[in-house]
């Protein structure tokens, strides 16, 4: 059985070169983020910076798997990104898309007409689909922040990841 441990444990990686083009990220409003200055492939998603008329913006997509009994969970946590010069910073924007969850068959929920109430709610827990949560916040600074390696690093839940960024790819 998965564990929230293992499903909000987050690592970062750098992104790495390839002929596949880049994942898009999408901010708040949805809208895809065009030009990104740096970026970071994170696990469970993504990090970029670029530059808009509101100053530099950070765009954090996080997407997780986890039951569908921490919706709650997801909602109650905000992310947010510490710089080792500036400190720490509150997104400006949060937004939460709804969960994408399977459809459970209505028979995996009943229990077992011999199991007691504690082995009845063990059961309901281990048979409950696992949900898709996706968590977009943008961020955004005076001017652009310094990006030298060990510097920056968010926190969701209960984890601190590393940023390793990198300058993005420019076809200009």
């Amino acid at each position: 059985m998965k564990t929230l441990s293992l499903v909000f444990g987050i690592t970062a990686t750098a992104v790495v070169a390839s002929a596949c083009s880049p994942h898009i990220v999408y901010d708040t409003s949805m809208q895809p983020v065009r030009d990104p200055l740096v970026t970071a492939n994170v696990e469970n998603g993504w990090m970029v910076v670029d530059s808009t008329d509101a100053g530099i913006r950070a765009v954090l997509e996080l997407e997780m798997e986890a039951p569908a009994a921490t919706a709650e969970f997801v909602t109650l946590h905000v992310p947010r990104l510490h710089c080792t010069i500036s400190g720490e910073h509150l997104p400006a924007k949060v937004m939460r898309e709804a969960p994408r969850c399977p459809t459970a068959p209505a028979q995996a929920l009943r229990c077992p007409t011999d199991f007691t109430p504690e082995e009845c709610d063990r059961y309901r827990e281990e048979e409950t689909p696992y949900c898709t949560y996706t968590v977009r916040a943008e961020f955004f600074f005076a001017q652009m922040p310094h990006l030298d390696e060990n510097t920056h690093y968010f926190t969701f839940a209960q984890s601190d990841t590393p940023v390793q960024w990198v300058k993005a790819k420019s076809d200009r």
